[in-house]
């Protein structure tokens, strides 16, 4: 996989037109050297002979030059495809290191040298995944700005960077901010005579995942079939890209009471990954917790809870780095005990969950909004209802602050 990454990089940066150099200069160098060298004064004019020994050294350095820097770019892109490897293994810390020493690399070059903004990339994902969001902000605003330097404002190139800088947004709960980042990639795919279709879908998720969190499902459910379709009709619904789509489709089924639609989307997904991927992989353990989630909107407890707790042993041994994510998961487990009245248990995560997202989002995020009510409603069914008054009042204050989109 490395060594594909790296041809097709050393390809798109057109670094096999190096060697070319690399031998004329060489060549061109010696033969300047040789002329110069070899034959007499009598044969060379006096005045000329020490201007080719120096024009023949200059070639020959010009040549060792760019071998440096052929070397230092398969240094540099080796990293970046570590980096991209651990993102997809979880392997979060292991990504934070590559991309730290690609970044150290990346330091020699132009801003408008695409392998610039390649690292800067890497560093907006791995801040973003590992809920660094100040960095991930930084990083990504200087993705947008290399890429544009590189590329042209206008190029494919800076569309995957706003979209991807935008979802940092999403993350933190500046909406104002992403949505009109995604509305403008998704313009610039509809209007492009031959659009990437995976990059679009990406672009209508994105807003689908936008509305989910304002709770307007039904804005977010037209975001999502129309990316599905596309997923489905390029037949990579059962990769990692469509199952995310997949599950935000889910999402906004259940929430809208479709929890039929919504069962069918998931089991038919949870048989394919089952037969494909590892058991212990991130994919089983998000479609675990869709199909636990569909459960807790049913009512059936008792059927959720062993597979939100399947999916939490998952995260915590794949993503242990990530406490976001096990905060979601957590949040679940916790709220299926609480209904199932196991209230110490469900207690301490649903603590934990609240105290992750207060950690690592903005104060105003609807999700810490969802844990403050979660936590509201342990301690009421534990009979504290003097601490849940509290609790209660500050999720209302959040949700307060999101209606006017919610009403949009």
């Amino acid at each position: 996989m490395k060594a594909r990454a790296i041809v097709r990089h050393f390809r798109n940066f057109k670094l096999v037109y190096a060697p070319v150099l690399i031998s004329l200069c060489m060549v061109l160098g010696l033969s300047l050297l040789t002329f110069g060298f070899l034959y007499s004064a009598d044969e060379v004019e006096g005045t000329y002979r020490p201007l080719l020994i120096k024009a023949g050294i200059l070639l020959i350095i010009q040549a060792l030059l760019v071998v440096a820097w052929i070397f230092r770019s398969f240094k540099l892109l080796s990293k970046l495809a570590s980096c991209d490897r651990a993102i997809r293994r979880s392997e979060y810390l292991k990504a934070q290191a590559y991309a730290n020493v690609a970044w150290q690399y990346a330091q020699t070059l132009q801003a408008s040298d695409s392998l610039y903004g390649m690292t800067l990339a890497n560093l907006t994902r791995v801040a973003r995944l590992q809920g660094n969001y100040d960095d991930a902000e930084s990083f990504g605003q200087k993705w947008v700005w290399a890429s544009e330097q590189a590329w042209g404002s206008d190029h494919p190139n800076v569309v995957y960077a706003i979209r991807e800088f935008a979802e940092t947004y999403l993350d933190i709960a500046r909406y104002d901010q992403a949505q009109p980042l995604l509305e403008k990639a998704l313009s610039f795919w509809e209007s492009t005579p031959r659009p990437d279709l995976l990059a679009m879908a990406l672009c209508l998720g994105a807003l689908g995942r936008l509305w989910h969190q304002l709770d307007r499902n039904d804005k977010a459910e037209a975001y999502l079939r129309r990316a599905y379709a596309i997923v489905q009709d390029r037949r990579i619904d059962d990769a990692l890209a469509g199952m995310t789509i997949a599950h935000g489709l889910a999402s906004a089924f259940a929430y809208q009471g479709k929890l039929a639609e919504a069962e069918t989307l998931v089991r038919t997904f949870l048989e394919r990954i089952e037969k494909t991927f590892a058991p212990e992989s991130h994919i089983v353990a998000a479609t675990l917790y869709q199909f636990a989630l569909i459960r807790f909107l049913q009512r059936r407890y008792a059927e959720g809870e062993p597979m939100a707790r399947r999916a939490l042993s998952i995260i915590q041994k794949i993503t242990r780095n990530n406490e976001l994510a096990l905060a979601m998961y957590c949040s679940l487990l916790g709220r299926l005990l609480t209904a199932l009245a196991q209230l110490d248990e469900a207690e301490v995560l649903l603590r934990l969950a609240l105290r992750s997202r207060e950690e690592y989002l903005a104060p105003e995020h609807p999700f810490v909004a969802e844990s403050l009510e979660c936590y509201a409603q342990v301690l009421k069914a534990q009979g504290r209802f003097l601490e849940a008054t509290e609790f209660v009042h500050r999720a209302e204050q959040i949700r307060a602050i999101h209606a006017p989109r919610r009403n949009d």
